[in-house]
Parts: structure tokens; sequence; C-alpha cells
């Protein structure tokens, strides 16, 4: 099992909107014995208002509300680039999932797909794939990485070669690049990212790609965010080799 967020200062912020009461506090509670903070909303149009408002780390959204199911939602914030949760990451919910329903709602924007009811494990896993506030612990996955690398010795040397990489990235983007450049590097790092097991940083990576295609006229949180977790990585690199 992946290693749990813990509770911290700043625990990341989730809005769960569930209009089915069962669904909505199961998920509420699971949510926040992982280390999350949550925001539960009924129906799609308490979901936009909260979005207008606050700015959310993930969006977990149902795709059948009243008012507003998960597709017309996050349509609806793409188009709102001034609230702050307009380019957050959305996972879509569904008690009937097809292969090719699922291909359709990753074409329309979502960064992840979970048919209900879904198990602790995967919720757990889901937050792991796309929140950047996760533990220390859970900043490097060594087994993923040991499984993709075959061998601890290549890893090690590969390690290496990504400290490197990292800190000229951190050098270079004091003055962030222009927004293809951006595009196409943070493409290149996620795979380096793939292959060292540093899931928190591909998820920030994939954050702050997805904002710079999207136009958002306010990435400075989300590049803010994703240094930081860059620095946190390099650390826990050094640490290890």
């Amino acid at each position: 099992m992946a290693h749990r967020p813990q509770a911290s200062s700043t625990l990341p912020r989730v809005l769960l909107a569930e209009d089915d009461t069962t669904s909505r506090h199961f998920l509420a509670e699971a949510l926040r014995s992982l280390g999350c903070q949550v925001q539960g909303c009924a129906d799609g149009a308490e979901a936009l208002a909260q979005c207008e408002r606050h700015d959310f780390d993930l969006l977990i959204l149902d795709c059948r509300m009243p008012h507003a199911g998960a597709e017309q939602i996050i349509s609806h914030l793409r188009d709102a680039t001034h609230w702050p949760s307009h380019a957050c990451p959305a996972v879509a919910t569904s008690a009937d999932i097809t292969p090719e329903r699922d291909r359709a709602l990753r074409d329309h924007g979502f960064v992840d797909v979970l048919q209900k009811p879904l198990a602790l494990d995967e919720l757990e896993n889901c937050l792991q794939r796309h929140l950047a506030h996760a533990a220390p612990s859970s900043l490097l996955d060594d087994e993923a990485a040991l499984l993709t690398c075959g061998n601890a010795d290549t890893l090690r040397a590969l390690r290496r070669l990504f400290l490197d990489e990292l800190d000229r990235l951190h050098d270079e983007w004091q003055r962030p690049p222009s927004p293809e450049a951006m595009i196409e590097r943070l493409h290149r790092l996620k795979a380096s990212c793939g292959f060292c097991g540093a899931r928190a940083l591909a998820a920030q990576a994939q954050r702050l790609r997805q904002q710079t295609e999207l136009g958002s006229q306010t990435i400075e949180p989300a590049l803010h965010d994703f240094l930081d977790t860059l620095m946190a990585t390099r650390k826990a690199l050094a640490e290890q080799t």
C-alpha cells in the first residue's frame, strides 16, 4: 500500500461533490483519514459556488448530480479563468463506467476516473497520483522506480542524473520560459519522474502543464508549488545518493 499523506499545517484541500448522502459521507471520512481537508457538496450548483470562492487542490465530482454533473462543472470552470479553482485537477466518479465512457471523460479534461463503489486503496492511490501535498516519505516511490529500472544500481545511477537535472531546472526557472517551452519541458520532466519514482513532482508537473495549456492567467501558485516540490524532491534524492 502507498504511504498515506500525513496531517500537517497545510493539508490538501479537496472538494467532494456527490449527491448520494451515503456515498458522500463515506468518501468524506475516507479523505479525512488520508490527510485531506474536505468540502462536501450535494449538487453541481453548490460545487461551482465553492470553486468560485476557494482554491482547491483536487476536485472529486460525481457525473450525475442535480443542476450540473461532473462534465458540466469542469466545462464551466475551464472558462472561468478568474476563479481560484478554474484549472484545478478534477477526478470524475460514476457507478457506470465503460471503457468508452472512461476515454470520453479523460478527453474532457479529467485526470482520473473512478468507478463507484470504490475501495479505500483506490481512493488512496488516486490521491497519491494527483496531490502534490504528499508526505515527505512519499516524494519518492522506490518500489515503483525499481519495477521500472529493474535493479537498485540502475536506479541509483538514474537518480544521480535526475538530481543534476533538477538543479539545472531550478536555476533556469527562476525566470519561467515561454508557455510553449514550459509545456515541452514539463512533458520531458514527467517522463524522468516516472523512471525515478518522483510521484509528487510528476503530479505538480502535470498540474502546471494543464494550467499552462489552458492559458491560465494565474499560474504563479502552481509554479510556486512546483518549485517547492522540486526542491523537496531534490533534498530527498540527495539524502539517498
